[in-house]
């Protein structure tokens, strides 16, 4: 016993350490995973509610007003679209609000002659 260089301190010092860094590492996985969590839910809420304003905006087409604008609050959010167009061409741009104010928008154009959607833009 005379000899003792001193192993004991280090090596729980080391063990501590490490037990120290896995803690730090699952708290951040666990917050990065909560965060991705909630970004997802208001991406799928503000793709739930650009569906609903895309099927409104296309009966408004197909009931022949061609410049007409709506807005609908829902208890998920908002959104409000916006038609205009000629004889060939209605554009339609959908700005929707999330509960949690993400903001998306998106651009359409809608041909008449092949009664669909020929082109969409999101910002």
């Amino acid at each position: 016993m005379r000899n003792n260089k001193g192993f004991i301190l280090p090596f729980t010092v080391m063990v501590s350490l490490l037990f120290l860094l896995i803690t730090a590492h699952l708290a951040a996985v666990f917050l990065m995973e909560k965060k991705f969590y909630g970004d997802s839910q208001q991406y799928y809420l503000a793709e739930n509610l650009k569906l609903q304003a895309v099927q409104r905006a296309l009966i408004a087409i197909r009931a022949g007003q061609e410049n007409s604008r709506e807005e609908a609050a829902l208890p998920h959010g908002s959104f409000v679209y916006s038609i205009a167009g000629n004889t060939n061409e209605v554009i339609g741009t959908i700005v929707v609000t999330t509960e949690r104010n993400h903001t998306f928008t998106s651009r359409f154009v809608y041909s008449k002659p092949h009664n669909k959607i020929i082109a969409w833009s999101e910002k």
